[in-house]
């Protein structure tokens, strides 16, 4: 080829004497010598200049020195072969790119299926819709930034027709800003890539669509073995990711996933010194929050001395599920709509099994999971912590969590299966609804003084917290006084009210001055007032002669107390909008 004359890229034109090839490219063409001794990163650096190439390696280890950046569509079939990395720069990154952000000059309802801009699109485009505005609160990230990513399906203008509409609406369109996602299709598969000194990551995936890694084992990273970030529609699939560093330093993760939309992990195997996987955010052009993230049938792990979450999520993830994995740590609930079912979770550290931290909102669902506190190697004393840092900051969003179906093994030093507090003083707290059903227990639950423990919310001016209890199960070593359900708010004093039945009035009168309008619910599971079939509702609930309704299906009326502690005498406690609580027990089932 006479234009080739005195080009020589090393592997595929020589001089004007071109290759001739069909398929894929080997990277042995370019020199690799895959003796784990010979530096083959030219040879590497040369088969990825081709551009989009399926690249085939043999099932040798190839050294390496310097980043392995792949900037084009790359299919890349390992056969076995092992990279290793031999300095701090030496990592492989996947980079695309991202459009500079334009503005968008039309507020945007939720759900809506066009958006207009100061530029059009084209069709197929991923899009990212960002708010630059920070919207979190000073308890969380300051960073976090409302946004998504769309799809076009056809463009008119400077107007964008998107797939399925958006998800929320946007109508302060000050900071919106719309960016053109630039993104690579990769797939990676059958690959070992080592290297424990790397900056940051061994394997890095940034502005990619529609790619596969699978069989693939990443060991190493100062901070994380493996990222994927402000990326679409990833698979990653029969994989393991091991990172092991000072487990006191830093996040380090196994895996970490940033501002990406549909990412599937599946059938993997991911441990990180501090965390196994990370799912958060950044500040930078394009973040915006996880969306449907998928982690099925996975290894979780973690370095127990950490003692931090094996599977951390930070407030800026919606709609993350965990499903089928083997979780040998404790967990992170966070930001919206997050989901953990059908789990093993076992804890080997002293802190909660399950903590409820940086939630924005939405459902939050623990179902069906076993979840098993005997390892725990301290004296924390709660399976379930709702703390300060999920509720104490000045916020009005609504979140309900679902606890359902799940089997806790606990141990004697277990006081509380669920914790949940709010910081005094603050006034707009999430609106937090609980619902408790068909839980059952094994091991040792003797410690046990409460199932429900909550602090500081206001029940009625402010309707901070609704509590539904579902086919309540016992075991066999529970104390009998154990509480279902206990507010505990301070120094509370006030008239104890007892409801033995239907439709029971008493007059009361409290002291000026008592602490609070509060509420207990207490089962003593004495058989001769607790039996099968109960179901109670405790609503419409005040003072002065009013009724408290109380509905039972069998039999003699289970201990319900009220205790009512108003600032004056005649005081109206509760009203029909204020109390949502109720207790339903389709059976009681005693287990050894």
């Amino acid at each position: 080829d006479g234009a080739q004359s005195g080009v020589n890229n090393g592997g595929t034109i020589f001089n004007g004497w071109v290759r001739q090839y069909d398929g894929a490219v080997n990277v042995k063409w370019f020199g690799a010598k895959g003796d784990g001794i010979t530096d083959d990163t030219d040879a590497f650096l040369g088969a990825l200049s081709l551009g989009a190439i399926i690249l085939e390696l043999q099932p040798k280890t190839y050294s390496f020195s310097q980043e392995l950046l792949i900037n084009k569509d790359i299919t890349l079939n390992g056969n076995g072969a092992k990279l290793i990395g031999t300095t701090a720069a030496a990592r492989v990154r996947v980079l695309g790119a991202l459009q500079d952000e334009i503005a968008i000059t039309a507020p945007i309802a939720s759900g809506a299926g066009s958006i207009t801009a100061t530029n059009t699109f084209n069709k197929h485009d991923i899009i990212i819709i960002r708010d630059d505005t920070d919207y979190s609160y000073g308890q969380h990230r300051s960073y976090y930034k409302v946004g998504e990513y769309v799809k076009v399906t056809s463009t008119t203008g400077s107007v964008f027709n998107i797939e399925g509409g958006t998800r929320r609406g946007y109508s302060d369109i000050t900071n919106l800003k719309a960016s053109r996602l630039l993104p690579l299709r990769v797939t990676i598969s059958d690959l070992t890539i080592v290297n424990l000194n790397a900056a940051d990551y061994v394997l890095g995936l940034y502005y990619v669509k529609d790619s596969v890694i699978s069989n693939c084992t990443i060991e190493g990273g100062n901070l994380r073995a493996a990222v994927i970030n402000k990326s679409y529609n990833v698979s990653v699939t029969d994989s393991e990711f091991e990172h092991e560093i000072d487990p006191t330093a830093g996040y380090n993760y196994g895996l970490s996933v940033n501002n990406s939309h549909a990412i599937t992990v599946s059938r993997c195997k991911i441990h990180g010194s501090r965390h196994a996987t990370g799912i958060g955010g950044d500040n930078e052009n394009g973040a915006v929050q996880n969306y449907m993230l998928h982690f099925y049938d996975c290894l979780l792990s973690n370095s127990v001395a950490s003692n931090m979450y094996v599977a951390d999520i930070h407030g800026n993830s919606e709609n993350t599920t965990y499903s089928g994995c083997d979780i040998q740590g404790a967990i992170a609930v966070a930001g919206e709509n997050t989901t953990y079912i059908n789990n093993s979770i076992y804890l080997l550290t002293d802190r909660p099994a399950i903590d409820l931290t940086e939630v924005i909102g939405g459902e939050m669902r623990i179902e069906g999971n076993i979840v098993d506190v005997t390892g725990n190697s301290g004296t924390y004393n709660k399976v379930i912590n709702g703390s300060s840092s999920s509720f104490s900051e000045d916020i009005t969003y609504d979140v309900t969590y679902v606890v359902k179906n799940n089997v806790f093994a606990l141990s004697s030093k277990i006081d509380y299966l669920i914790l949940l507090y709010k910081a005094a003083g603050i006034v707009n707290a999430a609106v937090l609804n609980l619902i408790y059903e068909n839980n059952r227990f094994r091991n040792d639950c003797s410690g046990l003084v409460s199932i429900v423990k909550s602090y500081n919310y206001d029940y009625v001016t402010k309707k901070q917290e609704f509590i539904t209890i579902k086919d309540f199960h016992r075991h066999a070593s529970m104390p009998s006084n154990v509480q279902i359900f206990v507010k505990a708010a301070g120094t509370v004093t006030g008239t104890l009210l007892t409801l033995p039945k239907i439709g029971y009035t008493k007059t009361v009168s409290t002291a000026v001055g008592d602490y609070a309008k509060t509420i207990y619910f207490t089962f003593p599971f004495d058989y001769g007032t607790y039996k099968p079939g109960y179901r109670a509702a405790l609503r419409n609930c005040s003072v002065n002669g009013s009724t408290y309704p109380f509905v039972e299906l069998n039999g003699t009326a289970v201990g319900v107390n009220v205790t009512v502690t108003s600032g004056n005498t005649g005081e109206t406690f509760g009203g029909a909008r204020d109390w949502e609580v109720s207790l339903e027990f389709g059976g009681s089932e005693i287990l050894a």
